[in-house]
C-alpha cells in the first residue's frame, strides 16, 4: 500500500514538519500584532510622563468604577505647584509631579484607580471602602511625603508650601453618574481650597449638602468679610509668604497700568561674609525688623536668604533711597559686622 512505503511517510512527515511551522509561524505572527495593538492601547490610556492613566483612560475607568463599585471618588491637587516651575524651572516641576505620581501608587491600593487629568490634577478611586479614615490618612501621608521629597529635591531651604488637596465623595451613596459625582468632588475640592489646602473635604449629599446650602443662604456680606479680612493685623508692614507676594504684585501692577498708582519694589539679599549658611535666626531678626519699620500698607516676603519689600506711593528713585537709609539703620542697630547685605530698588511694573 502507497501509505507503507518508505518515501510516502518521508512526505506525510515532512508536509506535517511544514503545516506546523506556518501554524507556530501565525500564532507567533498573532501574538505580536497583538502586543503591538495592546501596547497601543496602552498609549493611548497613559501619561507618559507619569505612568498613571491619562484624561481619557481615567474618565473610562473612573465611569465604570462609579456605576459598578462602592468606594470614594477623589480629587486631588498639587497646591503651589506653580511655585515649582516658576521659581525652579519646568524640569524641576517634571521632577515633582513624577514623585506625586510615585507616592500615589505607593500609598493607594493596588487595584484602586489613579489618573492624571492634566497639569497638577489628578483623580482617583479608593475601592471597596466608606470609611473616611482612608482619605484622611492619604491626604496626611500625601502631604508628609511630597513636602519631604520636594526638600530633597530642592534643598532644606526651599519654602515653597507644596503639599496637596483632596476633595472626595462616596459612591454609589451620593450616586453613580461620573459627571455627577466629579462635580461633587469638585466642590469639596473647593472647600480644601479656602480653608488653607493641604487636607481633604468630604462631600455629603442630603441632609448634610442641604444644611450647608441653608447655612450659606444665611451668610451675609458682613459675615463673608470676617471669614476673609485679617484678624490680627498687628503692627507694621504685611508679613506674606512668595506666593501671596506674587498676587499682590500683579494686582498693583495692574492698577498701575489702570491708574498709574506708583509702588516701589526692594529686594535684599542677606550673606555672611565668608558665605557660609545664613542662620535662620539672623533671617527671623532682618524680617521682623523690616516689618517693623515699614508702614501698614507696605508688604514684606522672604524667599531664602532673599527679602522682598513693596513700599506702596513710591517710585524707583525715592524707594531706593528710602531703602538704603532702612539697611543703613538696620545695621547700626547690632552687631552685624559679619553680614554682608546687598540691595536692588526698581518700581512695580
Amino acid at each position: 500500500m502507497l501509505y507503507e512505503r518508505g518515501y510516502f511517510l518521508i512526505y506525510l512527515s515532512f508536509v506535517g514538519m511544514i503545516i506546523l511551522f506556518y501554524i507556530c509561524w501565525l500564532i507567533r505572527v498573532l501574538l505580536r500584532h497583538m502586543s503591538k495593538w495592546q501596547g497601543m492601547q496602552r498609549e493611548a490610556t497613559t501619561d507618559l510622563m507619569t505612568g498613571l492613566l491619562n484624561k481619557a483612560g481615567a474618565e473610562a475607568a473612573l465611569t465604570k468604577a462609579c456605576n459598578e463599585q462602592a468606594g470614594f471618588l477623589l480629587m486631588i491637587d498639587l497646591d503651589s505647584f506653580k511655585l515649582v516651575n516658576d521659581l525652579y524651572g519646568h524640569d524641576m516641576g517634571d521632577r515633582i509631579l513624577i514623585r506625586f505620581a510615585k507616592l500615589l501608587r505607593e500609598h493607594m491600593g493596588e487595584n484602586d484607580i489613579i489618573g492624571r487629568m492634566g497639569g497638577d490634577e489628578f483623580a482617583g478611586f479608593i475601592l471597596d471602602t466608606l470609611d473616611e479614615e482612608a482619605v484622611e490618612q492619604l491626604a496626611k501621608v500625601l502631604n508628609r511625603e511630597i513636602m519631604k521629597s520636594a526638600k530633597e529635591y530642592m534643598g532644606a531651604d526651599m519654602n515653597i508650601p507644596i503639599g496637596t488637596s483632596i476633595g472626595a465623595v462616596r459612591v454609589p451613596v451620593s450616586g453613580k453618574d461620573f459627571e455627577e459625582l466629579f462635580k461633587y468632588a469638585d466642590k469639596a475640592l473647593y472647600v480644601v481650597k479656602q480653608n488653607g489646602k493641604h487636607g481633604y473635604s468630604l462631600y455629603k449629599k442630603g441632609s448634610d449638602s442641604k444644611a450647608t446650602e441653608e447655612q450659606e443662604e444665611k451668610n451675609t456680606l458682613a459675615q463673608v468679610k470676617k471669614v476673609i479680612g485679617e484678624r490680627n493685623e498687628g503692627k507694621g508692614a504685611y508679613d506674606v509668604n512668595f506666593e501671596r507676594m506674587q498676587v499682590i504684585y500683579k494686582y498693583l501692577n495692574r492698577a498701575r497700568l489702570e491708574d498709574n498708582q506708583t509702588s516701589g519694589f526692594l529686594r535684599y539679599r542677606l550673606f555672611t561674609k565668608n558665605r557660609a549658611e545664613l542662620p535662620d535666626e539672623l533671617k527671623e531678626i532682618f524680617e521682623d525688623y523690616l516689618v517693623r519699620h515699614l508702614k501698614k500698607h507696605d508688604v514684606v516676603s522672604s524667599y531664602k536668604n532673599e527679602f522682598y519689600v513693596i513700599v506702596n506711593d513710591s517710585d524707583a528713585e525715592s524707594c531706593r533711597t528710602f531703602g538704603e537709609k532702612l539697611l543703613q539703620e538696620f545695621l547700626a542697630s547690632g552687631d552685624y559686622g559679619n553680614l554682608d547685605i546687598t540691595m536692588e530698588a526698581e518700581s512695580v511694573g
